[in-house]
């Protein structure tokens, strides 16, 4: 009897197109910007103490494109608890 006992393991592959359309309305200059990203995902489904049924999961894209908020940021790594699964 363990305190936690792996059920599941799911891989993602996920690629994203965007594109966003600016236009200014002083100049009435239009610019548009792309947000190309690939990435991948790992989900584990766990069931915690032979009881509650936990998932969590991995999750990491690269974006193509410069992101306008952080220009140097084309790597995202990120830890997320689903908590609503379809």
């Amino acid at each position: 009897m363990g305190y936690k006992l792996y059920l599941q393991t799911q891989g993602k592959c996920i690629f994203d197109y965007s594109r966003s359309y600016f236009v200014n309305n002083q100049t009435q200059a239009k610019s548009i910007q792309l947000y190309n990203s690939l990435g991948g995902e790992l989900v584990f489904d766990t069931n915690m103490f032979n009881y509650y049924k936990f998932s969590f999961g991995f999750r990491y894209s690269y974006l193509f494109h410069d992101d306008p908020l952080n220009a140097n940021v084309n790597n995202t790594f990120e830890f997320f608890i689903p908590l609503v699964r379809f």
